[in-house]
């Protein structure tokens, strides 16, 4: 199975806890099961690392996201399992096996490197959820 048909059990929470017709107590209830997906999730033995990077602001910064993107990728195919997903503004890099550790270090080590001031890089399977 590829990357890119992996399921992602965070993307369509995070899409209705942002959607603003979301009522508080479905919001709730949502941030409370991300809690729980990622915690199925570690228990699978799946490592995660989100990138908050912000959205490109020029042509120049979409390259360089780019090439930081491509990076990510070969780095994450060198899992035994990964899924890397994300919006306009974040990438959540999720892989398993003997490596997951080491290669996450590795995504962490390219993130600083690329980071043109205001990166975050925080280890769970979603960014800040309000």
């Amino acid at each position: 199975m590829t990357p890119s048909t992996i399921y992602n059990p965070f993307g369509w929470r995070l899409a209705e806890i942002a959607d603003p017709c979301t009522n508080d107590l479905r919001r709730a209830d949502l941030v409370e099961s991300l809690i729980i997906v990622e915690a199925e999730e570690l228990a699978l033995g799946r490592r995660h690392l989100t990138i908050v990077h912000g959205r490109p602001a020029t042509v120049a910064d979409s390259e360089a996201l780019d090439e930081f993107y491509d990076a990510v990728l070969e780095i994450a195919g060198a899992a035994e399992w990964s899924r890397v997903r994300g919006t306009e503004d974040h990438v959540t890099v999720t892989v398993a096996g003997p490596l997951a550790d080491e290669l996450l270090l590795d995504v962490a080590e390219i993130a600083h490197r690329a980071n043109p001031g205001g990166w975050q890089v925080i280890e769970r399977p979603f960014p800040n959820v309000e």
